[in-house]
């Protein structure tokens, strides 16, 4: 998703804080270490944290926390249906999500999104959201914090499993432009693949979504990257 990810540089500074929810073992949330104050990377799985953990290490980054903990909307009992085989980025919290999971789950720790963010930040610039199906649960528990500091916010959004997008969006995006945000592949193999912002169809099946604040989309001058 490197297109994506460079995509990110057009709104995220060295003030900014993130939340990146399914941080998996890390692609995403090392790329904005390097660009960014602070990156909090929630990782359910045990396996892939580890992978998240060693690679923070390894390259020697102090501005990543990573948290081996899902981000949910409620307390609870929670549990994890871990991918088997080697795409580790399929595991999720809901049963049946993909073929390739274990049937068998295993216990996770949780944390409500709201009460983190009033107990450790100040400040919250961009959430990245991809837990394959769980998208929903982890946005509402956020609700508060999203409308207390309006971030930025990506999510590969489904529509099987996004409970009550309407619900959502007059409650906590009222001052929010949404975009799909659709890759566009060059004509000629010398040409970098383009992300641009079109418009988001709630009912299409999948789709990688950008949310932002309507000042700050003109402040940032992202018109420039709308299809029409």
């Amino acid at each position: 998703e490197r297109e994506y990810l460079e995509f990110t540089a057009n709104f995220l500074t060295a003030k900014s804080v993130v939340i990146d929810a399914g941080a998996n073992v890390g692609n995403h949330s090392l790329f904005y270490s390097t660009l960014v104050k602070e990156v909090f990377a929630f990782e359910p799985n045990p396996q892939t944290f580890a992978l998240l953990t060693n690679h923070s290490t390894d390259n020697s980054i102090n501005n990543l926390v990573p948290v081996n903990s899902a981000l949910v909307a409620t307390n609870g009992s929670y549990e994890y249906f871990s991918p088997v085989g080697d795409n580790l980025g399929v595991g999720s919290l809901l049963p049946n999500f993909s073929p390739s999971n274990s049937d068998l789950p295993i216990g996770i720790s949780h944390v409500v999104g709201d009460e983190f963010v009033d107990e450790y930040l100040t400040d919250l610039s961009f959430i990245k959201v991809d837990t394959e199906g769980f998208d929903s649960n982890v946005l509402f528990g956020l609700g508060n914090s999203i409308v207390k500091f309006k971030p930025i916010i990506q999510l590969e959004y489904s529509r099987d499993f996004f409970l009550d997008w309407d619900f959502f969006q007059s409650n906590y995006l009222k001052e929010y432009r949404i975009f799909a945000m659709v890759c566009n592949r060059p004509l000629f193999v010398f040409n970098r693949p383009k992300v641009q912002l079109g418009d988001f169809d709630k009912n299409k099946l999948r789709s990688e979504i950008l949310m932002i604040p309507e000042d700050l989309f003109y402040r940032l001058k992202l018109h420039r990257f709308t299809t029409k």
